[in-house]
């Protein structure tokens, strides 16, 4: 097997069959200060239902509080709960592209975790 140095990685594109996608769920905690999430969690609802009929949606939630607030404005809009997951990891932010995990494919298209 070869290390990664010696292996061409490249980045699926939006449009490739995938298995889900990765949310950073916005806090009040973030450096936009107070009453951000409550500017935003409307927005995150509807991009959650709307993936979630295609695909599982992955949620960074900055603490199990806000996973709980998560769930039931969720439940609310009627989103199948067997699509979704969490994780559990403090945010400063909402963009997970500056800080979540990248997947790529090798040159055998495996998918991988690049750093």
């Amino acid at each position: 097997m070869r290390s990664n140095e010696n292996m061409a990685f490249y980045m699926p594109a939006e449009w490739e069959k995938h298995e889900g996608t990765w949310l950073q769920w916005p806090h009040n905690g973030t450096n936009k200060g107070d009453g951000y999430r409550e500017k935003l969690d409307d927005i995150w609802v509807t991009m959650t239902k709307e993936l979630h009929y295609g695909e599982n949606v992955h949620i960074v939630a900055c603490n199990d509080t806000e996973k709980e607030h998560i769930e039931s404005k969720l439940i609310e809009a009627k989103v199948n709960m067997d699509k979704i997951d969490f994780l559990i990891q403090e945010t400063d932010d909402i963009w997970i592209r500056d800080n979540g995990p990248t997947f790529v494919k090798d040159d055998n298209s495996n998918l991988v975790l690049k750093n």
